[in-house]
């Protein structure tokens, strides 16, 4: 009866999550499945329930490639700290990557988590870690890696949910 209690809600949990990560299939690109998969387990780890939403094969141009491991990396590091300063039942973080092959290809990623309210500044978001002179350039990284792709974006923060999307050609 007592196994029953404990295991039961963590079994569900660990089902769960590997359910997602069969999503990974989709994601031909070993560099990027491989961080997804490390970011996806160390979420697991640290209760936050992460959920990955792909459409068929996620493909990922060579010459962007270190450039998306950098933007999916920094995003998925900041949506897991994020999570980590609320309260275990409201951690949640969904991920989407959606390739359409066209003229030209695009690739659309987001990444969505629970978070404190938050005051997005132009698109500058401060830094709450201290000191804050040594914290906050990952956000300015991904901002001057899309700028150099043109690619389009959104920052957002509403009703405690924090949103990065990217449109990139």
């Amino acid at each position: 009866e007592t196994y029953t209690k404990i295991m039961e809600p963590s079994k569900e949990k660990i089902n769960a999550a590997y359910y997602d990560l069969g999503k990974l299939k989709h994601v031909k690109t070993s560099a990027i499945k491989s961080i997804l998969y490390n970011k996806f387990s160390y979420a697991t780890r640290e209760g936050v329930e992460l959920e990955i939403e792909i459409n068929d094969d996620v493909t990922i141009q060579y010459t962007r490639l270190l450039d998306t491991v950098r933007i999916l990396s920094i995003l998925l590091d900041n949506a897991i700290e994020g999570c980590q300063r609320l309260p275990a039942d409201q951690r949640q973080i969904l991920v989407k990557a959606i390739y359409t092959e066209g003229q030209p290809n695009s690739l659309f990623f987001s990444v969505m988590n629970s978070s404190l309210p938050l005051t997005i500044v132009g698109d500058h978001l401060p830094s709450t870690k201290h000191p804050p002179e040594l914290h906050g350039y990952g956000l300015p990284n991904v901002l001057s890696i899309l700028k150099s792709y043109n690619a389009e974006y959104v920052m957002s923060c509403e009703d405690r949910h924090f949103l990065f999307a990217v449109e990139w050609p």
